[in-house]
């Protein structure tokens, strides 16, 4: 009998090329005062950045669970939370630091849920959960600011 593969390493793969992608075409940078620099896999809490490679995205796996579909003859249900962090650097007030926080975490939602087709087994992707975060640390007068983001995946897979 063959293993059942979940696909986490394509869907997080296509994740960060659409939205690397977006960044090269200015889609993700609606409204912002500077250019996304990069879109990473991982933790930014793993990742080393500095802080004048921001705004920066970040993507990683969150979680999962699985169960058997009532859709389709078979099939086995898969949801992946992903999680999207946006962080965002300003020289300026804390408010316009908000701004820039609250544009990024917007453009990336919008382009999320634009798109479901970051592989042949995903049914619907959608974002479930912003949390901004409110007490940004500053170092010589530039505010760091983050969105994280969870996405749900929820992909179908046949049992043969």
């Amino acid at each position: 009998m063959p293993l059942t593969r979940f696909g986490y390493e394509t869907v997080l793969s296509n994740m960060v090329v659409y939205l690397g992608a977006a960044a090269q075409s200015a889609q993700l940078n609606q409204n912002l005062r500077e250019t996304v620099t990069s879109v990473l896999r991982g933790n930014p809490f793993t990742v080393p950045r500095q802080v004048n490679r921001y705004p920066a995205v970040f993507i990683w796996i969150g979680s999962d669970s699985e169960g058997w579909s009532s859709i389709g003859n078979q099939s086995k249900d898969v949801t992946t939370m992903y999680n999207v962090a946006g962080i965002v650097q300003y020289a300026g007030t804390n408010q316009q630091a908000d701004q820039e926080r609250n544009f990024l975490a917007d453009n990336i939602q919008a382009l999320i849920r634009n798109n479901v087709n970051l592989s042949n087994t995903v049914v619907w992707m959608t974002p479930t959960r912003c949390a901004l975060s409110d007490s940004p640390f500053e170092t010589g007068g530039i505010h760091v600011l983050g969105s994280l983001i969870e996405v749900e995946v929820f992909r179908l897979l046949r049992e043969d």
